[in-house]
């Protein structure tokens, strides 16, 4: 009997030469910075006594807005008189007619936008150069010299609120 063993032989590699393929990895980084909107109203919740002459002559308060944004400036009067935007009035502390009637300006740049007025819209102004200092004039007086024999004895007032939105 014979006996035939036949050796088996098994390649366990491959002879293919090593292929490797090109490639191009990217990482990219980004910086950003996020500057807010920011706007400062010289002396913000103080009131100031302005006193109106009686000789009519004008009682001026001047004020400064600094923004980086565009805002929106408006003046509002605690007494405003009627539908004429630049009359408001005085009232006694005692809350006793009559009322004084006296009258607003308000005078500063508002680049190309509407004028301000004492109760009148709200004018939304762009500065002219990121946190440039816009300064405007509130003026109030009489119009015309006040004949106080015509009014009681008290203290009138009138509050004039200026509003900065951005």
């Amino acid at each position: 009997m014979y006996k035939f063993i036949a050796p088996a032989v098994v390649s366990l590699f491959s002879l293919t030469a090593l292929h490797t393929n090109a490639a191009t990895l990217t990482s990219r980084v980004s910086y950003t910075t996020h500057i807010p909107a920011t706007c400062a109203l010289d002396n913000t919740n103080v009131i100031f006594l302005q006193a109106l002459s009686p000789n009519g002559t004008p009682s001026n308060y001047t004020f400064r807005v600094q923004c980086n944004t565009a805002y929106k400036l408006k003046l509002t009067s605690q007494n405003a008189a009627g539908v004429n935007q630049s009359k408001t009035k005085l009232v006694s502390i005692s809350n006793t007619p009559p009322t004084i009637p006296y009258e607003t300006s308000v005078t500063g740049p508002t680049n190309g936008a509407d004028p301000l007025t004492v109760n009148g819209p709200a004018v939304t102004i762009t500065p002219t150069a990121p946190n440039a200092s816009m300064s405007y004039t509130l003026s109030s007086k009489y119009p015309e010299p006040l004949n106080t024999a015509h009014y009681t004895a008290s203290y009138y007032t009138d509050t004039i609120t200026i509003e900065v939105e951005y």
